[in-house]
């Protein structure tokens, strides 16, 4: 079959490569949709991440062929799901979203929900892994359901809201009952308060902007969440973060130099049985991690369903020289307030 591998450090390619096999705990999946992520780059140009001839990939949608003997599910072949990987990791070579055929984890391959398109399907895995993780475990809160209040209207920072994330990010931090301050171009100022914002401010001046936001916040802000790459992130957040108390929960930057501020480095993968490299050493992996990640996707599943949270913009490309632009994209920088997805078959 065809697929995108890193072939060597900082390159990737359009291969031919042997059909993943099925295993007892995966379901193979003929992906319909794929979509890309900056960790797409990251893992091809990283040393610290990089492995020889990993297929990349992480989101997809798709068409199930063949269930392994393990998973407990009533997926069958011919159902169109969604769902997840952590392309990029040391555990083989075929398991990534890039390819005509891919390996899906039983447990993390759900039903598409009715209201939503195949296409806007393939935006949802590292997304709604990274919010599981992040939210409910680094920052600790509770789940939605659980204490949809918990906010009390208090302010919650969103560091690069425009991106994919981000936009997920906005949401969810509304359904706790947050006040939700973004951060982002102000061309994309329109787009992150249709997704609920309830401030947006231009982070390219960034004291201007830590001003414009303590000004909003005073000192009551205790949780800053980043989205973005830089170093302006932590200065900002050290600038507006309540004295003492504050977290700080990064996807993608370095950490703020200031004390009274918890950090911590996340990342969506995690919610996955395999070990995970990050920034900051190997990923903890729980089994208490494991069912918090299920347990948020078919939440959020049903909140797609209803209609209350909805998919970031997309923009449609074809085939995987549409997902290996698109990489290239990300790592330029050219990609801003919409997710690419590529369409496969």
């Amino acid at each position: 079959m065809k697929a995108i591998q890193a072939t060597v450090l900082g390159e990737a390619k359009i291969v031919n490569i042997p059909e993943p096999e099925l295993e007892a705990n995966t379901i193979l999946v003929r992906p319909t949709y794929v979509g890309n992520n900056p960790c797409d780059a990251f893992v091809t140009d990283a040393p610290s991440h990089w492995h020889k001839d990993q297929v990349l990939g992480c989101d997809y949608a798709g068409v199930v062929e063949k269930v392994g003997s393990d998973v407990a599910t009533d997926l069958k072949p011919g159902d169109k799901v969604v769902g997840v990987l952590a392309a990029g990791t040391a555990y083989g070579h075929s398991r990534g979203a890039f390819g005509e055929l891919l390996p899906a984890y039983g447990d993390l391959c759900f039903p598409i929900p009715d209201g939503i398109s195949e296409a806007e399907a393939a935006t949802l895995g590292v997304a709604l892994s990274t919010i599981a993780v992040s939210f409910y475990s680094d920052f600790g809160l509770p789940l939605w359901d659980e204490d949809p209040n918990f906010g009390q209207g208090q302010p919650f920072l969103i560091y690069g809201g425009s991106a994919t994330t981000g936009l997920w990010a906005i949401q969810f931090a509304r359904l706790s009952g947050f006040r939700v301050i973004v951060t982002c171009s102000p061309r994309n100022f329109d787009l992150v308060k249709v997704f609920g914002a309830d401030e947006a401010h231009d982070y390219h001046d960034l004291d201007k902007c830590a001003e414009a936001i303590k000004s909003s916040v005073g000192e009551s802000l205790k949780y800053a969440y980043v989205c973005a790459m830089g170093e302006d992130a932590p200065k900002l957040c050290a600038q507006v973060l309540a004295p003492t108390g504050a977290k700080f929960v990064t996807i993608a930057s370095p950490t703020p130099d200031r004390a009274g501020i918890e950090s911590s480095f996340t990342f969506g993968q995690s919610i996955m049985t395999e070990s995970y490299k990050t920034f900051a050493g190997n990923t903890p992996r729980t089994p208490e991690r494991k069912e918090l990640g299920a347990r948020v996707w078919k939440m959020a599943l049903k909140l797609l369903e209803e209609g209350n949270v909805k998919p970031p913009p997309v923009e449609v490309r074809e085939g995987l020289e549409g997902a290996l632009q698109g990489i290239a994209d990300l790592r330029a920088g050219r990609i801003s307030g919409k997710k690419i997805v590529s369409r496969i078959s």
